[in-house]
């Protein structure tokens, strides 16, 4: 395409630059879409330096923190985390579930309890300092978040809350798309 069809249609100049088609809309909205874009990637590097951050802390790969985050919630919900439970969570199978729950009881996270309706089962339970050092870290940045958005008026609040919604409605599509669940 030459420089000067560029011009006449700003929907293709801006595709030239950032490298992406967006049917109807203006050349000169295309910066500040791109500028959403990126300010969400940097929100998702800020999430992914404080997940490495808690894994070091833990001493724990990523599928291992996984797991401790699952198991902390639900118990905060007071149910019971089985093994089964926790396969599924985790979309792993059972033997792959056994090595996690070994390593993770050779470490010090968690426990195995006897399950309490059914005694060939067993539970499973985060110790109350892998527990205390997961609470701090997930406590300091809720409040960072809480900040943030504390600082927003009302309207922003619902507007950003309304955006942030439907994109994870649209990264969940996208994912059942190719998963194979649509």
């Amino acid at each position: 395409m030459d420089e000067r069809a560029n011009h006449e249609n700003p929907t293709l100049a801006a595709r030239g630059e950032a490298g992406l088609e967006v049917p109807g809309v203006p050349g000169s909205e295309i910066d500040e879409i791109a500028e959403v874009t990126q300010a969400l990637e940097r929100l998702r590097e800020a999430e992914r330096g404080l997940a490495l951050a808690s894994r070091a802390a833990l001493g724990v790969n990523s599928t291992e923190l996984r797991a401790l985050q699952y198991i902390v919630a639900v118990r905060q919900r007071d149910e019971l985390v089985t093994p089964g439970s926790l396969a599924a969570r985790l979309r792993i199978s059972a033997a792959s579930t056994t090595k996690l729950l070994n390593r993770l009881e050779e470490h010090g996270h968690i426990t195995r309890g006897v399950h309490p309706r059914d005694r060939r089962a067993f539970s499973i339970d985060v110790t109350p300092a892998t527990q205390a050092l997961m609470q701090r870290a997930a406590g300091r940045q809720n409040a960072r978040r809480f900040t943030a958005a504390a600082s927003l008026t009302t309207e922003e609040r619902r507007v950003v809350a309304g955006f942030l919604n439907r994109v994870s409605r649209e990264i969940s599509g996208d994912s059942e798309t190719l998963t194979g669940a649509r």
